[in-house]
């Protein structure tokens, strides 16, 4: 495929980058404003560190209840048998001192018997100061209640017996309900649990202990001392109530601490944002102190080095202004251009416009430079698109270096691709001039390649980069042959053809004498180039006073 007119194709190039520039700026424009903050870091690391706290504090709290509702229990326990033990002594010391036969039989002495007794259960429980005591009872060796004490001791009824005799309970009856049953093999008593006994709230222990005779196997009797756990309960509720307090007071406390503690950390997040708030509107004297060795130490370092960085930028800009164009101070900013001169392998591109002192002596001042301008504008822009640098003006001419920024190996292609857009431009350019009744342009380009020192010139007190050399000389030579033609025309160098010759199509070559050479040097002029990437051959229409 071939483009009938390049013209054509500069403008669909201008409208795809056109495009791509509206696009670059609508996402941009989205990305002006920072997001809200909607929960801020100290928000999120205040409810962690909460968070951690009230679990912390649950957790420890429950296994020290449960740990002391069961150490509560237990001595419960352990002092009722100690109780039943006693108990079962005394009255087994009372009968054989009153050399009563502890068979609770009846016998002439029964009454008597069941007297002392009653007297030993009632000043036991007395005695014993536990309020808990619900019940007392004996019974004989038949299972048989024989004396009781205590307020159900009328209505209270049998309780199952566990003893070393029968090993374990008769009958359960329907108003207990067991929840187990065993046996503590370190003080030899049985127990035996009962819940909701007779509408009772609270669980009773029925804690039982055998009447035995010394040197006999066999229990004479049993007693049985019914224990309410009501008091071991309020004991527990009181301590779980005062570690509900203690654990509350601690969540509040950590609750409190957290919210200073999290700003503590978060501050200096809160700082950086505000100075990078202020860098963004342009206030460049930033800086904050390091006060940490950690992540937010180096965070905020950085951020300083940042922040010196920009203001050397910012200083550098000052400092050249508009002397230098924005694609070399960026370039000197990252460091790639050495300010005290370097050699270089580049492509030079001279553009002048042919026979422009007569042009500009039919117009007024205001629109040469009208003209000029609108014309280097369009020119430039060309020059980028193809990676060169346009160095300098000078009246109507302009110079552009390729490969003085970003070194490559297309410096050659890259200057002759700007220079044929710039011819089809210029076209352009004049077709509209034509529309408004002005006279048109013609333009020479001559382009060479080679060695050039490139650097920073000028005075102490005003300095531009530019390009110094043979080649740069060559280049202008080139330019100046080809404006003096009778058309517009592009002059290449034998050393810049010998790395296009594959890409190009031009007018067979022909020897020029130029200034400052001795000897004739090989030219030729670039009619087309080859688009590598459409595959189109962008041929050029010469511009001319008379015809071809």
């Amino acid at each position: 495929m071939t483009l009938k007119n390049p013209i054509a194709l500069q403008k669909v190039l201008a409208s795809i980058e056109n495009k791509t520039l509206r696009l670059k700026t609508a996402v941009r424009s989205k990305i002006t404003r920072p997001p809200r903050v909607i929960f801020p870091i100290s928000f999120k690391l205040s409810v962690i560190i909460s968070a951690l706290i009230v679990v912390i504090i649950i957790i420890t709290t429950a296994i020290y209840v449960r740990r002391e509702r069961s150490r509560i229990i237990s001595s419960m326990e352990e002092k009722a048998a100690l109780l039943a033990s006693q108990l079962a002594q005394s009255v087994f010391d009372t009968l054989s001192r009153n050399e009563f036969y502890i068979s609770f039989n009846r016998d002439p002495n029964a009454d008597t018997r069941d007297s002392l007794i009653a007297d030993i259960l009632i000043n036991f429980r007395e005695s014993s100061k536990t309020r808990d005591i619900i019940y007392i009872k004996l019974y004989d060796k038949e299972k048989t209640a024989a004396i009781s004490e205590g307020g159900l001791s009328g209505n209270f009824p049998s309780v199952p017996l566990y003893s070393k005799e029968l090993g374990k309970s008769r009958e359960i009856l329907p108003q207990f309900s067991r929840i187990g049953a065993e046996k503590d093999t370190e003080l030899q008593y049985y127990k035996v649990f009962v819940a909701r006994l007779l509408g009772l709230e609270n669980t009773l222990y029925d804690l039982a202990w055998p009447v035995t005779r010394p040197g006999y196997a066999k229990a004479l009797g049993e007693v049985h001392v019914g224990i309410s756990q009501k008091g071991s309960n309020a004991l527990v509720m009181a301590t779980v109530f005062s570690n509900i307090i203690l654990a509350l007071s601690m969540i509040v406390t950590g609750i409190l601490l957290s919210i200073p503690a999290a700003f503590f950390f978060t501050n200096p997040v809160a700082k950086i944002k505000n100075a990078m708030a202020a860098i963004s509107e342009g206030n460049l004297d930033q800086e904050l102190p390091v006060i940490s060795r950690d992540e937010l130490g180096v965070l905020t370092w950085n951020f300083n080095y940042m922040a010196d960085g920009l203001r050397e930028k910012e200083k550098m800009r000052d400092r050249f202004g508009k002397a230098v164009s924005e694609e070399i101070v960026e370039v000197m900013m990252r460091g790639a251009i050495s300010l005290g001169g370097e050699d270089k392998s580049v492509a030079m591109l001279f553009s002048d416009i042919r026979g422009f002192t007569k042009l500009a002596s039919y117009l007024n001042p205001a629109e040469v430079l009208e003209m000029l301008n609108e014309y280097f504008t369009v020119m430039e822009e060309i020059v980028k698109r193809n990676m060169g640098l346009v160095d300098k003006y000078v009246g109507d001419a302009m110079m552009a270096v390729f490969g003085a920024i970003d070194p490559n190996q297309d410096n050659e292609e890259n200057a002759c691709r700007a220079a044929v857009e710039m011819m089809c431009a210029l076209e352009d350019f004049n077709a509209k001039r034509t529309a408004a009744g002005k006279k048109n342009l013609a333009a020479g380009i001559g382009i060479n390649s080679g060695t050039v020192t490139a650097g920073m010139l000028g005075s102490r007190n005003r300095m531009n980069y530019t390009v110094i050399g043979d080649t740069v000389n060559m280049a202008s030579r080139l330019c100046d042959a080809a404006a003096t033609a009778g058309f517009s025309s592009i002059l290449l160098s034998d050393t810049v053809y010998e790395k296009v010759r594959d890409i190009v199509k031009v007018r067979s070559g022909s020897m020029l004498l130029v200034k400052g050479k001795e000897n004739p040097v090989h030219v030729y002029e670039l009619l087309g180039i080859v688009n590598r990437r459409l595959g189109l051959k962008l041929k050029i229409d010469r511009i001319k006073k008379n015809g071809e």
